[in-house]
């Protein structure tokens, strides 16, 4: 039995609908899926500001939660015994990656000029893998508190319009890769962890060791055994009517830099139509000026379904099978994936003695960082309720999963609020509280099964 109480089961769904109608988010979608059992999955709100309704088959913006997807197709590769950890990045990405022509960000900024020191080792996989690459995101355009984001728009890396790629550039991962190379980063690889560019980096290795586009890789290694039907790049012209819009907070911003704005948020705007038509824009249209200017961000770049997201959950919390017994991943990799990964000095390391200041996905107290997934190490510290070794990670519309092995549970929740201010709306630890305070298990079953699972 999936042994949740319905009765707080309704009270997850009216803190759903609470949401909503004080408008701290234009629409959310929660499932819940725990003991193998399909136990929650309402959704409430509008799709749009014509006032249409969200359904269950919305299809939402992936944005971040892109990247555990990634990182697992590059897994799958690790275990058909195409790279190492260890290998250098530049074996498959070209010489642009090799040390000797990258640059490390020391000092000063791009207007009166800015130093660099030599890298002093190769970028690996594992590096990218983890965000210790050195690689940037480019959030902060202004350079208020990373330098190394203002140089990436200043000198081209990335398109200060959108922030990736400019509609009449060709743009691919091999191209934007090449750029990449060329620009500082934002310290020595290995030594601190920061949100950045590394998983577009691994879909282009995907790319390379397939020889397959990531999106035709991804269709036929993960999307398609899975049923994740939904799921893709760009969204299909008949889908469009299901395509959610693009919501941002009013009366309370969100700096990428500086951090949330204090204060209390007024209401909720559609703002779609700065993407485009139907909230598609260029991003997530297959109808773009330049036909080559496809980039498959594996950052940030999926789009598709709550359930068929939920359906790749299952498959993490089935051990890497689908319910029909296809193996996607072996259990003992994800295993090793949802391992903490961060070392300082030698030795294990959390999140918050790594990371340097700027937005992540998570809380960094209390937390590792896997391949792919963030690692909840120590719960108490995070002040979140949690299990100790469940991971999760989220996305830029507020979107957010965690898998729960201790409890054999998985939690997603799909929404289309742009960057959240989290001092107003805190939402993993809200949506976890709520989550956990469903579970209505037997003590003494619970405590037999969990002895089960610690003596395993």
């Amino acid at each position: 039995m999936a042994n949740f109480n319905h009765g707080r089961l309704k009270k997850l769904q009216k803190w759903q609908q609470s949401l909503v109608d004080d408008e701290k988010l234009p629409n959310t979608q929660v499932i819940l899926w725990r003991n193998g059992k399909w136990a929650y999955n309402e959704a409430t709100g509008v799709r749009n500001s014509k006032g249409d309704p969200i359904g269950k088959d919305t299809i939402f913006r992936f944005y971040s939660m892109s990247k555990p997807i990634i990182s697992l197709a590059l897994m799958q590769l690790y275990e058909e015994g195409k790279f190492l950890l260890s290998d250098p990045a530049f074996l498959y990405l070209g010489d642009g990656w090799k040390k000797k022509n990258m640059r490390v960000y020391k000092s000063g900024d791009f207007k009166n000029g800015y130093k660099t020191v030599p890298c002093n080792k190769n970028i690996n996989i594992k590096h990218l893998l983890t965000h210790t690459s050195g690689l940037t995101y480019g959030f902060d355009a202004k350079g208020i508190t990373n330098k190394v984001d203002e140089i990436y728009y200043k000198e081209g890396t990335i398109s200060l319009k959108s922030r990736r790629f400019k509609e009449e550039e060709e743009t691919n991962l091999a191209s934007f890769c090449d750029r990449l190379a060329k620009a500082p980063l934002m310290f020595q690889p290995g030594d601190h962890y920061t949100y950045g560019y590394n998983t577009d980096v691994c879909g282009r290795l995907v790319e390379v060791l397939s020889g397959m586009s990531l999106d035709q890789y991804l269709q036929e290694n993960i999307f398609g055994p899975l049923g994740m039907i939904d799921t893709a790049f760009w969204c299909d012209d008949d889908k469009v009517d299901r395509f959610v819009g693009k919501w941002m907070p009013a009366g309370a911003g969100f700096n990428m830099a500086a951090g949330p704005k204090a204060g209390k948020a007024t209401g909720l705007s559609d703002i779609s139509g700065v993407d485009g038509g139907a909230g598609l824009g260029g991003q997530y249209s297959k109808h773009r000026k330049n036909p080559n200017n496809r980039f498959l961000s594996g950052g940030g770049g999926l789009c598709g379904t709550a359930m068929d997201y939920a359906r790749f959950c299952e498959m993490l919390m089935l051990g890497g099978k689908s319910p029909s017994g296809h193996r996607i991943i072996s259990a003992k990799t994800l295993e090793w994936m949802t391992t903490n990964h961060l070392e300082k000095d030698g030795a294990p390391a959390l999140m918050d003695a790594m990371a340097m200041p700027g937005y992540t996905e998570t809380t960094a107290a209390g937390t590792g960082f896997g391949l792919g997934f963030s690692v909840s190490y120590n719960p108490a510290l995070s002040k979140q309720i949690d299990s100790k070794g469940s991971f999760r990670w989220g996305g830029a519309a507020s979107t957010t999963f965690f898998c729960d092995p201790y409890e054999n549970m998985f939690c997603v929740m799909m929404t289309a609020l742009m960057f959240r201010n989290d001092f107003v709306l805190p939402l993993t630890p809200l949506l976890k509280q709520v989550v956990y305070a469903t579970i209505d298990d037997d003590l003494t079953e619970r405590n037999r099964i969990h002895q089960l699972r610690a003596n395993l």
